[in-house]
């Protein structure tokens, strides 16, 4: 068996790529959706300016969002190519830090605050919640897997840009 440089292992392809469209592309998407709508104005054929335009509307964590999704989607950029070695260590961590901040900061103040009459009565609570569970269990999945995919002896092979003993001992003993 002729060893050569390790090949990034599909499982690692997938966890940077689920983790990739969880922590950068659907924040950027909510964040143009929400920048994007708020303050519209257009003018309809009848001459009724129609559109939204949310009231009290803070951009700053939706711009905070979107700069962590950036840096989060260099994170993914930097750890499928495998430079620098150091990603073995920084991506696991990184996937960690951002789904545990995504359900501190969003997931869990939606089940933990009480909807009040004040908001006044909305039927819609039921489908937020369900939403937010399958977010939430998402998010759980995602992160799981990529930590533990990132830290198999393949990830490693591919990060260390060789192959040990070890990992053509468990070569052989897989091809056998």
């Amino acid at each position: 068996m002729n060893p050569s440089k390790p090949k990034r292992p599909l499982g690692l392809t997938l966890a940077i790529f689920a983790s990739m469209m969880l922590f950068s592309i659907v924040p950027l998407a909510q964040t143009l959706f929400v920048l994007g709508i708020n303050g519209y104005q257009g003018q309809g054929d009848s001459g009724i300016v129609s559109g939204i335009s949310i009231s009290n509307f803070d951009p700053v964590p939706y711009l905070t969002r979107a700069f962590l999704a950036f840096l989060f989607l260099a994170l993914c950029i930097f750890t499928g190519l495998g430079r620098p070695r150091a990603m073995r260590f920084i991506f696991p961590i990184g996937v960690f830090l951002f789904g545990g901040s995504v359900i501190l900061s969003q997931i869990l103040p939606a089940f933990i605050t009480p909807v009040t009459l004040e908001e006044g009565i909305d039927s819609g609570v039921p489908l937020r919640q369900t939403v937010q569970w399958g977010y939430f269990f998402m998010i759980l999945t995602v992160t799981t897997y990529s930590i533990w995919f990132a830290n198999r002896w393949s990830s490693r092979a591919f990060f260390r840009g060789h192959y040990t003993e070890k990992d053509l001992e468990l070569m052989r003993a897989a091809l056998e």
